[in-house]
């Protein structure tokens, strides 16, 4: 069944992998909801209420908190143990964790710190002290997951120029050792993995400039004919080794376009180089590179479509996420980011079509004229 998910815009996908979020444990039921109420109302700030704690750790590790609020006394699990759970599992050892307790003894509040919480508080604290205590904790855990984030993306783009690098060097060394022996079919190839290593490469530090900053398109007529056929011609030539036809569709009522050339070829770029590595390994690729008029008469539609492996539902919404990407090493997860900028940037936007197992089609849609 082919999946058309709405993807989320950059504000609503920055607000929802960094919203602050609120799990409370505790047996009485009351003090679920006097939290729930003086919560209620604040903005980007979800809650979630759990009265069973040995729930607690499975739906932690599900709804992923950025805070943890747990009562200290509990019938089936006492709060204390139940923190050293929290702090021995891999998924939770890092989510902040606030003692709820109505006892104010220093020895417990000081074992309760001991063994991992990180803030102790007299139930029940007035609002706004409860407020700022979970904005305090929840804002270090976002950056730790932000400075983490970045951490392997830094990884990431070092992998794949590393990747870039070996094809570089093979490249060369063929070429060496085919001018000593004058052998041309090798000087063909070698000299075929540079350029190959080349583009990669040079697609890589456009994604990362393009990616880095906000910028208004410079608008040009594009002839879609040459723009898309130069994209065919590099995707061809990567795949020129293996069993993979590229093709080119222009209709006649989509030749042209008002856009920036060179963003357009790059945001299309992007997709292919993706369909191509999305390609199986056990039956002929195809990759289908179309332009053509979208359902309203002032748009105009881009399509990337291959008959590789498909995209799971769940991991739709994710694609367009910078650094995260679904190849391993493969990618560093900035093309189809920057594709997604590069379309809005123009007024435009980009949806998916995939079916797991048949193939995936991206389309960039575009208005034809540079928006007033």
């Amino acid at each position: 069944m082919e999946q058309k998910p709405e993807l989320p815009t950059e504000s609503e996908q920055f607000m929802r992998q960094h919203a602050v979020r609120v799990l409370l444990i505790d047996d009485q039921p009351i003090v679920g909801e006097t939290v729930r109420r003086m919560l209620e109302g604040e903005q980007n700030l979800e809650f979630r209420y759990l009265s069973d704690p040995t729930q607690a750790l499975r739906v932690a590790e599900e709804w992923a908190p950025t805070v943890i609020l747990q009562d200290l006394v509990m019938p089936q699990i006492d709060g204390m143990t139940l923190i050293k759970f929290f702090r021995a599992n891999p998924a939770t050892q890092d989510i902040p964790m606030i003692m709820l307790s109505s006892r104010e003894e220093p020895i417990t509040k000081a074992e309760a710190f001991a063994i991992g919480a990180n803030d102790y508080l007299v139930k029940l604290p007035d609002r706004i002290e409860l407020i700022a205590r979970i904005r305090h904790h929840s804002q270090g855990f976002i950056n730790l997951i932000q400075r983490n984030e970045a951490y392997q993306a830094l990884a990431g783009v070092a992998h794949d120029i590393k990747n870039i690098l070996t094809g570089i060097r093979g490249g060369t060394y063929m070429m060496d050792q085919a001018l000593e022996g004058g052998d041309q079919a090798m000087l063909k190839l070698g000299w075929h993995v540079v350029k190959v290593s080349q583009d990669r490469i040079n697609q890589l530090v456009f994604n990362m400039l393009d990616f880095s900053k906000d910028r208004t398109p410079a608008y040009e007529t594009v002839n879609l004919a040459e723009t898309l056929g130069n994209v065919r011609d590099l995707i061809a030539l990567r795949a020129q080794d293996a069993e993979v036809e590229v093709c080119l569709e222009v209709h006649p009522d989509a030749e042209t376009i008002e856009a920036e050339g060179l963003s357009i070829h790059r945001c299309v770029l992007n997709l292919a180089g993706n369909a191509l590595d999305a390609l199986p390994d056990d039956r002929p690729g195809k990759v289908t590179i179309r332009a053509r008029s979208d359902e309203s008469p002032d748009l105009l539609a881009l399509d990337v479509q291959d008959n590789g492996v498909g995209i799971p539902p769940e991991d739709c919404a994710k694609l367009f996420q910078a650094f995260h990407s679904s190849k391993g090493a493969k990618g560093t997860g900035l093309g189809l980011a920057v594709s997604r900028k590069i379309a809005v940037e123009h007024g435009g936007e980009i949806t998916i079509e995939s079916t797991v197992g048949v193939g995936t089609t991206f389309t960039i849609h575009l208005p034809r004229c540079k928006p007033a």
